[in-house]
């Protein structure tokens, strides 16, 4: 699931799973994240 898709799923309060084959796109994706949504990121 490409990283637009997971902040659109995390903004409509759904549940998701981020896969990815590098440490590097995770990372990447986890501080989109992060920068996105603060402190109201989901902790799962």
């Amino acid at each position: 699931m490409p990283s637009e898709h997971i902040a659109v799923a995390e903004r409509l309060g759904r549940r998701w799973i981020g896969i990815d084959i590098t440490h590097l796109a995770i990372t990447l994706m986890k501080h989109r994240l992060e920068d996105a949504f603060g402190p109201e990121l989901s902790p799962y």
